[in-house]
């Protein structure tokens, strides 16, 4: 009985973090809710006939909603980052072999650098990907979430998507739910268990394919240099890359043709394929030859 208590226990302690992190949005939805409904209704006009009144109210209410999204995801993403690191921490102290530090104290300008250029054409080279598809409406919409999330003042979308969310989402993911499952069984089932709720928690079919095959590169190069450090600068360059993508109006650029848009995803994929061989793996069966 003992044995199968602890079972559950250590169960529950594994999947909990991206479960937790979701009622952690749901809450901070439902508190923007109810200020957004008090702030909407002190505006409705008493002139108004009831059935008008309520829906120029919902209307609004939801507007008002849809816009403030990139709030209520920077909001959600702060409170999961105290949170979860603070648990994120504790587990780094009992890992041995693993340290938040460690590739700090090896970085190279050389090494910043590769990683950047192979985050932004592995991050658009897989998104393009997938966007050419035809499954988006299928579960959610991808272009609604992302038109939502784009709105609002730049630099506060830079501090939110691009700061606090690959930093939350990488220590819930990458951080425990990974490093713990891989505590009690192998990488590969870890992975593919990770990469399954990492893309099923943003509840829309073309994040979620996307979502599922980057957090295998997330995966592989936090235990290449057994530190979240540069699976969270990759998950940053990611979001900071699509960020002024749309901003800028390149994406919709490149959108106009489909020749060039699938030369540019061949071209990032490839250059992707070349840095993550050359200069990641390699490096990884140079410093096994040096152990030996």
């Amino acid at each position: 009985m003992g044995n199968k208590k602890r079972d559950i226990d250590e169960t529950i302690r594994i999947f909990a973090p991206p479960f937790v992190y979701y009622l952690i949005s749901l809450f901070v939805q439902g508190i923007a809710f109810v200020v957004l409904f008090i702030k909407e209704a002190r505006k409705v006009n008493a002139e108004y006939s009831a059935f008008e009144a309520s829906n120029s109210f919902m209307e609004k209410l939801l507007n008002n909603i849809e816009s403030n999204s990139y709030i209520i995801v920077f909001v959600t993403a702060l409170i999961g980052m105290i949170f979860f690191g603070r648990i994120f921490y504790k587990d780094c102290k009992n890992a041995k072999d693993f340290d938040i530090f460690t590739w700090r104290n090896k970085l190279k300008i050389n090494d910043v650098v590769i990683i950047i250029v192979f985050a932004m054409c592995i991050g658009t080279g897989i998104s393009r990907f997938v966007m050419l598809l035809p499954i988006d409406n299928i579960i959610g919409s991808y272009a609604d979430v992302s038109n939502n999330l784009i709105k609002g003042n730049l630099i506060f979308q830079i501090i939110s998507i691009g700061i606090f969310v690959p930093i939350t989402e990488e220590i819930v993911y990458r951080g425990l739910l990974y490093k713990r499952l891989k505590m009690v069984t192998n990488v590969k089932i870890s992975s593919i268990i990770t990469s399954l709720m990492f893309g099923f928690f943003h509840f829309n079919l073309v994040q979620g394919i996307y979502t599922f095959l980057l957090s295998f590169v997330l995966i592989y190069v936090m235990d290449r240099y057994k530190s979240i450090l540069p699976s969270i600068i990759i998950h940053m360059v990611v979001n900071m890359t699509a960020l002024f993508g749309n901003y800028l109006g390149v994406t919709d650029k490149i959108n106009e043709s489909i020749i060039a848009y699938i030369l540019i995803m061949s071209v990032e994929l490839v250059i992707a394929g070349f840095l993550f061989i050359v200069f990641i793996v390699k490096d990884e069966y140079e410093d096994i030859k040096k152990d030996f």
